[in-house]
């Protein structure tokens, strides 16, 4: 089986972690967490909130060197692996960030095949390298499982696709 995968807020804990940024850089009052982000766009959650600071903190490397995986997925990863199963790492980073980005999933010992960087429309690269399934935590990139976070929770889904938990999908596959 050939899974397509996608790093952040599917492998990588980015969206707590950018809140924990924001706070503490005094872009977000209080101490919301990632139940606070109900949607794509932080300012809807946040009314004032600039997205221009979302923007910088993703555009900057060092942000990303410190995030922490999902718990178990470093193992679930390892276990497709084992069993022959080939994962594409597809993440629409940008391509300054693809060192960090394969540095980072070779320090939590996560296996992949294929690093793809500034994907933007990971149905397609999916569809072109014949994916069995593409895992996403953006319902806009078409995935066939769609990783369960407050912030995609009231989006509409196409039948097609399955919302599921982290410790669900590590039972599917």
């Amino acid at each position: 089986m050939l899974l397509a995968l996608d790093v952040d807020g599917t492998v990588a804990q980015t969206h707590q972690a950018a809140l924990d940024r924001l706070i503490s850089d005094g872009y977000l009052p209080g101490d919301p967490n990632l139940a606070c982000w109900r949607s794509w766009r932080l300012s809807e959650s946040f009314p004032g909130f600039d997205e221009r600071h979302l923007d910088s903190l993703f555009a900057d490397p060092t942000f990303y060197a410190d995030l922490e995986p999902f718990p178990g997925v470093a193992a679930w990863t390892q276990r497709l692996r084992a069993s022959k199963h080939e994962v594409h790492i597809v993440t629409s980073r940008p391509w300054g960030l693809r060192r960090v980005t394969g540095d980072w999933l070779s320090k939590h010992g996560i296996p992949y095949r294929v690093l793809m960087v500034n994907v933007q429309q990971k149905n397609l690269y999916t569809r072109a390298v014949h994916a069995d399934c593409l895992i996403d935590d953006d319902p806009n990139a078409n995935p066939t499982h769609l990783i369960d976070a407050p912030y995609n929770a009231s989006m509409d889904l196409s039948p097609a696709v399955r919302r599921v938990s982290h410790a669900q999908l590590y039972s599917l596959i």
